[in-house]
């Protein structure tokens, strides 16, 4: 077998010699459509169009077109325009300005720049992201629902009890102040079930000074930039790019979480909804199947006034571009939920794991992952999310599966929570659903660790004596810094003599070498190699195979060198590892191999 890599495998250890290459950090894409139809999509992202996002030393930015060609006035960038065949640029948020509040992202600098669909888009977008003048360029990424449609099975709503709901209703009921915007294919907000609990905007309703309904008049009387947003906005339309104010849903998939969230409850029909009297805000950002405006979406909903977002949809690629929508949404206050995904993997997805964002994964009627849920150390919570019945287009009910409904089951407590403590922020509701979670590690002892601070309990969360939240204030990181690790050493005090000392360790950036303990806790030589490590200065993540299983192609194709010891196992690698290996050797990886019984194991003609 040939391998690309390099390949060392050490019988007996006396020490460590690694190939230690600096850590690139590529930026991810993200995507656009000027026209719905199939032909302009790609596995990841649409053809013909990416997001670019100017640095402030860019100073301002004047598009125009010329002959045809678009450009900006800044040389070095509208020679890369030219040789795209760039024929369209303009600004994704066009009534940002530049923010006051330096700590949000500055949405203002963001644009859409349209070039021919056979145009190399991601080689475009490396070019232009290696300007200067520009913080980051990317296509826009195509994103999934998390959904798994699913044939009725059960003629109840079992995770309600499981939660106890009922039990925290007593306590909260949700409050009409509190909006839950559901980012998805829109919302049936006509459906019996929900139509008395849809927000509605106050700056576009009643009478303008002419005596026209502020709801059809054609002006944006609210100055929010959309015209007639009445009950949220279609940034889809019908042919999947001219957005209108009907964000009513074609697919079903928004109905259904928007019934998880806040269904009207104690109306005598269909369902309860968790966030019962909460309103819920219908933004379509989803056409048909294929998530086009997801940034888009998450702005209009924090400048609208949502306290909370849930997104039931997302993907492999990371996008700068979302993050920074994310971001402004998190510093304007809105509480960001996603789905952890349904790949029955521990690989990252986003929006999920960005920061800032509350990562909920599934599980089923006994309190075990279900089986399709994503997992690992980006879970923060875990909701159920298997066999959930909810609202469904024309005034049905359906059972649907998947993390995209045990999203919105932990946006509609968010916000009883909300609705019990108006006064609180995005980030203490966090810290109440995450601390009051019931644990179930010991229902999954293959997951311990990875399905976050366990299942969500709804009068757990409204009962909990809140934690205080440590802040702090003179702590930042220099966006240029090298890896490095970082120690923080607390002095925590409080009333009644209380006074301890903790440490915890963080490491700044990504390391490039993974350690993988794979001695089946037996011997546990990890601290020949954590120490030398530690003493020569090199940072590392560290994988522990025993409890996590085997790393995929994926999570070792992150890493330009590979530290797995095995000391006396056997055999000294399964199936899996030597798949995984082998595809990261030759793709040029670098692997230190190290264990008692390689040597004979690898001849083993058994």
């Amino acid at each position: 077998m040939k391998y690309n890599g390099s390949f060392v495998i050490a019988l007996f250890t006396i020490g460590i010699i690694l190939l230690f290459y600096p850590y690139n950090n590529c930026l991810a894409n993200n995507d656009r459509t000027s026209n719905a139809d199939t032909s302009v999509l790609n596995n990841d992202f649409i053809k013909g169009e990416l997001i670019m996002k100017f640095k402030q030393e860019a100073g301002k930015i004047s598009p125009k077109l010329t002959a045809g060609i678009a450009s900006v006035g800044i040389s070095s960038v509208d020679a890369i325009f030219n040789r795209a065949g760039a024929t369209q640029i303009k600004k994704v948020f066009k009534n940002k300005q530049p923010p006051v509040n330096k700590t949000l992202p500055d949405l203002s600098k963001i644009f859409y720049l349209k070039i021919p669909l056979n145009a190399d888009v991601q080689s475009i977008a490396r070019e232009l992201s290696q300007n200067p003048n520009i913080e980051y360029a990317e296509p826009r990424y195509i994103y999934k629902m998390y959904d798994v449609p699913d044939d009725p099975l059960y003629s109840d709503q079992w995770y309600l009890p499981k939660i106890n709901a009922s039990d925290a209703w007593d306590i909260s009921q949700g409050d009409a102040d509190v909006v839950i915007g559901i980012i998805d294919t829109g919302v049936d907000w006509t459906h019996p079930d929900l139509a008395e609990n849809m927000w509605t905007n106050a700056g576009e309703t009643g009478l303008d000074a002419q005596g026209n309904n502020k709801r059809t008049n054609g002006i944006d009387d609210d100055n929010n930039g959309y015209i007639d947003d009445w009950n949220g906005w279609d940034f889809c339309g019908d042919d999947g790019y001219t957005p209108d104010n009907d964000p009513m849903d074609t697919h079903g998939h928004g109905t259904h979480c928007s019934g998880m969230a806040s269904a009207v409850t104690n109306n005598e029909i269909g369902v309860a909804g968790l966030g019962r009297n909460c309103r819920i805000m219908p933004i379509r950002v989803i056409y048909y199947t294929t998530l086009l405006y997801g940034p888009e979406g998450i702005v209009y909903a924090a400048d609208n006034g949502c306290d909370i977002v849930n997104l039931s949809w997302g993907g492999d690629p990371p996008s700068s571009f979302l993050n920074d929508a994310i971001q402004y949404a998190h510093q304007s206050g809105t509480f960001v939920i996603a789905a952890a995904g349904n790949d029955d993997t521990s690989e990252k997805k986003y929006p999920a794991s960005y920061a800032n964002v509350l990562s909920v994964a599934a599980t089923d009627e006994n309190d075990t992952k279900a089986d399709f849920s994503s997992y690992g150390s980006s879970i923060d919570v875990s909701a159920p999310g298997n066999h959930m019945l909810s609202a469904m287009l024309d005034d049905s009910y359906a059972y649907m599966s998947g993390t995209s409904m045990a999203a919105p089951l932990v946006a509609g407590l968010a916000g009883l929570i909300k609705s019990q403590n108006p006064n609180w922020t995005n980030v203490q509701i966090a810290n109440q659903i995450l601390m009051s979670a019931d644990n179930i590690d010991e229902l999954n002892p293959q997951f311990i660790g990875m399905l976050g601070s366990g299942r969500i309990n709804a009068l757990n969360a409204l009962t909990y004596e809140a934690t205080p939240i440590i802040t702090y204030q003179d702590f930042t990181i220099d966006e240029i810094s090298t890896l490095h690790k970082v120690y923080f050493y607390l002095n925590i005090t409080a009333d009644g003599g209380y006074n301890t000392l903790d440490t915890f360790l963080v490491i700044i950036g990504k390391p490039n070498v993974l350690l993988v303990d794979d001695d089946c806790d037996g011997n546990n030589v990890e601290e020949y190699y954590t120490k030398t490590l530690d003493s020569l200065g090199i940072a590392y993540d560290y994988w522990q195979h025993s409890s996590k299983g085997s790393p995929s192609v994926n999570i070792l194709a992150g890493y330009s060198v590979i530290i797995w010891f095995t000391e006396a196992s056997f055999p000294s690698l399964n199936t899996d590892d030597i798949d995984n290996l082998t595809s990261y050797l030759n793709n040029g990886g670098n692997l230190f191999l190290t264990g008692q019984d390689i040597g004979w194991d690898f001849n083993d003609p058994e």
